[in-house]
């Protein structure tokens, strides 16, 4: 028991010193690994709210990664739109003058 909790000591420490954004989610990781040890009970009504948890996560991700997905699709689309008004820019003549040699 003792070293359990000088390593998750050790943990939030470190993720203090690097970014403290990450405490709350240890701080969840600890209440939910250490629930069903200590409140029995408590374990069984916190098992569904886990894996609905895990779930909706699971589906935010998924969506997330589609949408990105998409985006970066349509970012390249429209790069090789301008690449290509660019090259077709480049083969033109200039503007005003004229192609033949006085």
């Amino acid at each position: 028991m003792n070293k359990t909790v000088a390593a998750v000591a050790v943990v939030a420490v470190g993720a203090a010193l690097f970014e403290a954004a990450l405490l709350p989610g240890i701080a969840v990781g600890v209440a939910a690994v250490a629930a069903p040890k200590y409140f029995p009970k408590l374990a069984g009504a916190l098992n569904p709210l886990f894996k609905s948890t895990v779930r909706g996560t699971y589906k935010l991700a998924q969506r997330s990664k589609e949408m990105f997905a998409e985006a970066h699709e349509q970012v390249n689309d429209i790069v090789a739109e301008v690449k290509a008004e660019n090259e077709a820019q480049a083969t033109k003549p200039p503007a005003g003058r004229s192609q033949t040699a006085a």
